[in-house]
């Protein structure tokens, strides 16, 4: 299996270092703060079938939030994952007040990135809908492109958006490096997803908002 997807998602010539992590459970990981990730990788990864309970800020990071080489970007495939929380660790995620986050968290800059077929229960915050706190269950960054999110089933994400999918052109933009060809097309594929909330795609040459169910 693991050459199988070595073969097919990620370039033989890359020289960027690939991780896998598989079969693993995560619990309790994190210190209350933002950056904080149970598996990160800026290189070429394959995340399956690990089950994350009680996570902070992400269970999974994967791809570039920065992009000064952009010849040598990764490719990703995060499938069949479980990320959950308890009730307790839902109450201090309101106490704390963390925002801007995702269990799944997908920067700015990637060749590739799959994520599918994984299982989302319960990602906490404060605030309602309209509230300026931010926890979403798939989280594409501020000009994510190249991403597939598909076949995913996500239920009680409390404060925020199921999927939420950011402009990909971010106009005036400083903070990040986004390829000059990639300002025009995100490139990203959103379908067949199973939620009871709401997923948002934000259009990449204005400023438009689209926001409907995803079921």
């Amino acid at each position: 299996l693991t050459s199988a997807l070595r073969n097919e998602h990620y370039p033989e010539s890359s020289d960027l270092p690939y991780l896998e992590a598989t079969n693993n459970v995560f619990r309790n990981n994190g210190h209350y703060g933002t950056n904080d990730h149970a598996v990160r990788s800026n290189g070429n990864a394959y995340i399956a079938r690990n089950e994350f309970v009680d996570t902070n800020y992400s269970a999974i990071l994967i791809g570039k939030v920065n992009c000064s080489d952009c010849d040598k970007l990764p490719s990703n495939l995060v499938e069949y994952n479980f990320i959950h929380y308890t009730q307790e660790w839902i109450d201090r995620q309101k106490v704390l007040g963390l925002q801007d986050s995702g269990d799944i968290y997908i920067p700015t800059n990637n060749l590739l990135a799959i994520v599918r077929f994984n299982r989302i229960i319960g990602t906490g915050g404060i605030g309602g809908i309209n509230e300026n706190k931010k926890n979403n269950a798939i989280y594409a960054d501020d000009g994510a492109y190249n991403v597939k999110i598909y076949g995913n089933v996500i239920s009680g994400t409390e404060n925020y958006f199921d999927i939420d999918c950011r402009d990909g052109s971010k106009k005036g933009e400083i903070k990040r490096t986004i390829p000059l060809s990639e300002h025009v097309s995100t490139n990203n594929y959103i379908a067949y997803n199973i939620c009871d909330g709401y997923l948002r795609m934000q259009e990449n040459m204005n400023d438009i908002i689209s926001q409907t169910g995803c079921l």
